[in-house]
């Protein structure tokens, strides 16, 4: 039996490639960082760097989406702060679940574990 998360290696390949073309802020890479680290945490079994990609990809579906960047969520009220990290972590969950090369209801509870862990950490470190 194959470990229920495996990520398909050609698109794995484009997602690093594809990422890697996208460039934030001094400022938001660090925000990025600081995401990054809570989502590369709770998926320590697989490629940072796949992780990371994902994760880029998302933040710059987000921003596009709402014409805003990870700077303009820092003044934003606590409220809305999660509601952006939901945001984030949904769009990351469904670019994360094209990348697998098995999916189902073990994958996808087990996904939603992990995310739920990463969400958990950004808001006892985050939303103070």
């Amino acid at each position: 039996m194959s470990r229920p998360l495996s990520f398909d290696e050609e698109k794995s390949k484009r997602v690093i490639n594809d990422a890697s073309k996208i460039k934030f802020s001094e400022r938001q890479e660090k925000i990025f960082e600081n995401i990054a680290d809570l989502f590369t945490a709770s998926f320590s079994e697989l490629s940072p760097l796949v992780i990371k990609g994902l994760l880029r990809l998302s933040i710059k579906e987000w921003q596009t989406k709402h014409q805003a960047s990870l700077v303009d969520v820092e003044h934003l009220p606590i409220t809305r702060k999660r509601e952006v990290f939901l945001e984030l972590a949904l769009i990351f969950k469904r670019r994360f679940a094209r990348i697998l090369r098995l999916y189902g209801e073990d994958v996808e509870r087990l996904l939603d574990s992990k995310i739920t862990e990463a969400i958990s950490v950004y808001e006892k470190q985050f939303l103070k």
